[in-house]
């Protein structure tokens, strides 16, 4: 249980890979990190993934700090206030989260040996405001049942979050989430892999002012049974701005296109370009075409045209590729296979490249 803490100046305030089951991060301040609190999974830790955390009752406030002491692999998270990276069956809740130039309380995937993705998360009755892209967000891919309900917040990605991710809703369990949520994190890593950046120095951050002592340390028995301690009831977050909280911000709405800052690099624009309209392209193209196809086709009887019709239209990704495959198209076999196996395979290699340019 972590609980009454005040941490700044860190890469991330709370980190906790691969932690979870009896663990709760509740009643604590976090402000001026680079990132808040950031419960992650990784492959290079035992017992991934992450999974059943609580994260309640916290003020997450200002963690824009480029320069906290930090390493590469981090610093995609900066200007975030929560952040599950690929964990599992967390709940968050009752938390006042504010003033973060990215992402207020965001649900994303963990890319290492493996893609970790999100799934079974659930983010309720926050108060979550002044965040420079999303108050929420949840980025693609994710694994499902990842929902949120009962917040208080301004703008989220996807839109509609809670529509389209409501907890309790069939529409949850459905993977899904915004490829522009990724694209922030992304470019901030490509940015501190290719040298772009010049990211925190532990060596130059202000010393701690003197701390008070724990009470009684001397008597304390060595192994005290925290096990039988009861969570403190977290703090009603609803109720913040009766705790004199105020609301004021530096930190400014940025203008999006496509979940995509108008405001990023060209190495923003390029990913999310690719994120957001190859695959639209492509897939459009295949069904267009195979539509096309099969109403030329006046030698075939209408039943066949009509079943594979059918398979094309009701049948995402798998049905234009089984018409092109098995189909009999008249299209010129070199043509079916650019089509599809090129436009595939060129969206993957330069996905790979770019992530890729990491160490």
């Amino acid at each position: 249980m972590i609980t009454d803490v005040l941490a700044e100046n860190n890469a991330v305030g709370y980190s906790g890979t691969n932690a979870g089951g009896d663990l709760f991060v509740v009643n604590s301040e976090w402000r001026d990190n680079l990132a808040g609190i950031v419960p992650n999974t990784l492959d290079s830790e035992e017992l991934a993934p992450q999974h059943d955390a609580l994260i309640a009752g916290n003020w997450v406030h200002d963690n824009n700090n480029a320069d906290a002491p930090t390493f590469d692999l981090e610093y995609p998270s900066l200007g975030i206030g929560i952040v599950v990276n690929g964990g599992r069956d967390n709940l968050v809740t009752q938390n006042l989260v504010e003033d973060h130039e990215a992402f207020g309380i965001a649900l994303l995937p963990s890319p290492d040996e493996d893609v970790w993705l999100t799934q079974g998360n659930e983010v309720r009755d926050n108060l979550v405001r002044s965040s420079g892209r999303a108050d929420l967000a949840l980025g693609a891919p994710s694994g499902g049942g990842d929902c949120f309900s009962g917040n208080d917040f301004a703008t989220s990605l996807p839109p509609a979050i809670e529509w389209r991710a409501g907890c309790g809703s069939p529409l949850a369990r459905i993977p899904g989430g915004s490829l522009g949520a990724i694209v922030g994190p992304l470019e901030r890593y490509l940015a501190a892999a290719l040298g772009e950046v010049a990211v925190g120095d532990w060596r130059s951050q202000p010393p701690p002012p003197d701390q008070e002592q724990m009470p009684g340390a001397e008597s304390a028995p060595p192994d005290p049974a925290i096990a039988e301690t009861a969570v403190p009831e977290p703090v009603r977050i609803r109720d913040a701005r009766a705790l004199d909280v105020p609301a004021s911000s530096d930190v400014s709405q940025e203008v999006t296109v496509l979940g995509i800052s108008l405001a990023t690099s060209w190495w923003g624009v390029f990913i999310g370009l690719y994120a957001y309209a190859l695959p639209l392209i492509l897939y459009s193209a295949w069904v267009s075409i195979a539509l096309w196809d099969l109403v030329r086709q006046d030698a075939v009887p209408n039943r066949t045209r009509v079943l594979w019709m059918l398979v094309v239209l009701v049948i995402p990704l798998a049905g234009p590729i089984a018409y092109y495959a098995f189909g009999r198209s008249p299209i010129q076999r070199s043509l079916r296979v650019t089509l599809v196996a090129g436009g595939l395979a060129i969206y993957v290699a330069l996905t790979a490249l770019a992530v890729g340019l990491g160490p």
